[in-house]
């Protein structure tokens, strides 16, 4: 559903006349009562923990600008490769 609803949401966007915008993701992971950030990287494979404020909100999480439908689909592969759950699905 994501990538369909990002794509028509790009599309409408493309189609306004004399608007400028900006689109951006990011992608964290709650697992065992962590958080952490998909798109960012350390340099050794390890996941980046995400600090939350006071607020409950993730704190300068690394992101991605979305201009095409590519972005879209390299944003979710980011995403896929990173996260907890994909990881132990492809190592069975």
């Amino acid at each position: 559903m994501f990538p369909r609803a990002a794509s028509q949401a790009l599309s409408e966007l493309n189609a306004m006349a004399n608007v400028s915008w900006t689109l951006s993701d990011s992608a964290v992971e709650f697992y065992m009562f962590q958080a952490f950030d998909l798109l960012a990287e350390d340099g050794g494979g390890m996941k980046v923990p995400v600090l939350i404020g006071k607020d409950h909100t993730p704190i300068g999480c690394e992101h991605l600008f979305v201009k095409t439908d590519q972005d879209i689909v390299k944003l979710l592969n980011l995403v896929n490769e990173r996260s907890t759950t994909s990881r132990d699905r492809h190592e069975r």
